[in-house]
């Protein structure tokens, strides 16, 4: 009998799809979080400081982030 080559995950319990999304958000996780690193040092932010609020606060603190960072480029134009 030829198993799938996913099925390997079922020996733990695990589904495929599962595995797949936890990557998949890993993924958005770190590539978001380049992101607001780099915009945020591009517009004279503190990089570091916006990186770690979105690894504890995830998409509460990139719509905080987001909020300041129209606030900051508005305050630059007048």
């Amino acid at each position: 009998m030829v198993r799938a080559p996913w099925s390997v995950f079922s020996h733990f319990g695990i589904p495929f799809f599962v595995i797949t999304f936890i990557l998949a958000m890993f993924a958005v996780t770190i590539l978001v979080g380049i992101w607001i690193y780099r915009d945020a040092q591009s517009r004279g932010l503190s990089g570091p400081l916006w990186l770690v609020v979105w690894l504890v606060a995830n998409f509460i603190g990139l719509i905080i982030y987001l909020i300041v960072r129209n606030d900051y480029q508005q305050g630059m134009r007048e």
